[in-house]
């Protein structure tokens, strides 16, 4: 589960890359409201190792380190 906040309601997306950089998966959220919010990220599909997580919100960016183990 991802979780992030948002001082208003914005557009975001989430785009998720492998430790190559290639995509693995891309969401649009679409418009999220201000507050408290959270994706579920489903890791049974992708092989053990290191991603980023990246979520762009009204084209601001931002990327954290996700494990699957």
């Amino acid at each position: 589960r991802i979780q992030f906040r948002l001082d208003q309601a914005s557009e975001v997306t989430f785009e998720l890359r492998d430790v190559t950089g290639k995509l693995v998966e891309v969401r649009d959220l679409g418009m999220q409201p201000a507050g408290y919010n959270s994706l579920v990220v489903e890791t049974a599909a992708l092989g053990a190792g290191s991603y980023t997580a990246t979520l762009v919100v009204n084209g601001a960016v931002s990327t954290q380190k996700l494990m699957v183990k």
